[in-house]
């Protein structure tokens, strides 16, 4: 799915988003302040989850075990995610971070590549 952009605010370098700066994603609802790099999200940035469309959050509790992938936001599902708080590298979660979600779950760890 092609994400549609509409709305920046913050620093620029050569028409690229780089350095700190806040972003609205049309189509999800999403909005993200943070730091970037290359125009992907890049450092420490924070992520408040919009309402328009379903998020998957994939969670690894020992991954030759058990695996377990919740879609978040979805008819069948009345957990939604409202905010994730950590670092990004190449536009996903990478690093140490900590979901909330509506349920008042706290979900922290290491992520790699979007993946707790």
């Amino acid at each position: 799915m092609e994400t549609h952009h509409v709305e920046f605010s913050g620093q620029m370098s050569h028409g690229k988003k780089e350095g700190k700066g806040g972003y609205r994603y049309k189509d999800t609802g999403d909005f993200y302040y943070g730091q970037w790099q290359n125009d992907q999200k890049w450092g420490f940035g924070i992520i408040y989850f919009g309402t328009k469309v379903p998020h998957k959050l994939t969670i690894f509790k020992d991954s030759k075990f058990m695996a377990a992938e919740l879609l978040l936001n979805d008819s069948k599902c009345s957990v939604t995610p409202l905010v994730y708080k950590g670092q990004w590298q190449k536009d996903l979660m990478n690093g140490d971070g900590i979901i909330k979600l509506s349920n008042g779950l706290v979900i922290l760890g290491q992520f790699k590549d979007g993946v707790l």
